[in-house]
């Protein structure tokens, strides 16, 4: 018989299979640093489903990783400062069978390659 931990309830795992990118410039409206700012999203889909969103951000630090909805079907949020979008693109693009890994008490996420990949 299995059984199931308080971590396995609370973690969340979704592969995806396809991507789309919104790179925009907009104004935050922060009294503190006025202009246009950098935002990106990175929305991460497994068959038209909406598996999560990767975001990016100018700001340091990085707003706190956050989620949507409730599980089972809970969305994370992702967060990441826009000096990573290029390492993000270069895995999206390398590699297949990705999986966004979170949790949903210590708002703790990140991207996986779900494959063994060889050496050199």
């Amino acid at each position: 018989m299995s059984t199931t931990t308080a971590r396995q309830v609370n973690q969340i795992e979704r592969e995806f299979n396809t991507f789309m990118i919104y790179y925009d410039s907009v104004d935050l409206g922060d009294p503190a640093s006025v202009g246009t700012k950098c935002v990106a999203n990175i929305l991460c889909f497994n068959n038209q489903q909406q598996a999560g969103i990767l975001r990016f951000h100018e700001s340091q630090p990085t707003p706190v990783n956050s989620y949507r909805g409730t599980q089972p079907n809970a969305i994370p949020l992702i967060n990441y400062h826009i000096s990573r979008f290029n390492d993000i693109i270069n895995i999206l693009r390398s590699h297949k069978q990705l999986a966004l890994s979170f949790d949903l008490v210590r708002l703790e996420g990140g991207l996986a390659n779900m494959n063994y990949e060889p050496i050199g």
